[in-house]
């Protein structure tokens, strides 16, 4: 099927992404693809924001480049993957799509948890930035965790304020062996002991080898 008449199917984006692997170095086909597939993206994107409370339309427009850019740039080694037809190569792009969607929904999720355990504070009379509070919100999770002594305290905590993953989520893995409510409650009994550990004074943490604020 020659690209003209191939653009005219319903796998059109998936004959375009077989281009863009064949010939990785065409401004051309990676210019086609994008701007075919921004539709599909934003479908997407807009289906995935909807449970986490819905998006802006330029941020959904800001995760469609993204993805789009990461298809593209790591067409050289998504080439070894040799795609049977072009509706297997449109429901890869799909299924990536809407992976990347998920973690960066999933992700901020999980920073809006850390004001919960710990709020941003000033460092040296200057607001901490984003950047910062993150890495030191991922070492404080990583820290409480560690105070748990059930592995699957631990793993449940860090699997919801790390990784984002809901109560209903985390009841289906295996080893948990808790319902989604019990998983609530656990989740809730695990803040409420992280809470009063962060607010504890300085000394007592530095006493017991805690985190240091």
């Amino acid at each position: 099927m020659s690209l003209p008449s191939a653009l005219e199917s319903d796998h059109a984006i998936g004959h375009l992404f077989c281009c863009c692997l064949a010939d990785p170095n065409s401004a051309e086909y990676s210019d086609e693809f994008y701007q075919r597939s921004r539709p599909l993206f934003a479908t997407i994107a807009r289906r995935v924001a909807r449970p986490f409370g819905g998006s802006p339309a330029d941020d959904i427009e800001d995760q469609v480049q993204e993805v789009g850019l990461r298809l593209t740039m790591c067409a050289p080694t998504i080439a070894r993957r040799r795609f049977a037809e072009p509706a297997a190569a449109q429901a890869y792009v799909s299924t990536v799509a809407l992976n990347l969607f998920r973690d960066t929904w999933k992700g901020r999720l999980a920073r809006k948890r850390a004001a919960k355990l710990m709020p941003l504070r000033e460092a040296d009379g200057q607001a901490v930035t984003g950047e910062v509070a993150g890495i030191e919100y991922r070492i404080l999770v990583n820290q409480l965790a560690e105070r748990f002594g059930s592995a699957r305290d631990r793993r449940v905590f860090l699997l919801h304020y790390l990784c984002g993953c809901t109560a209903a989520e985390i009841a289906t893995l295996p080893g948990i062996g808790l319902r989604p409510k019990g998983v609530e409650t656990l989740l809730a009994r695990l803040a409420a002991e992280s809470r009063r550990y962060v607010q504890e004074p300085a000394a007592v943490r530095r006493r017991t080898g805690g985190y240091q604020a």
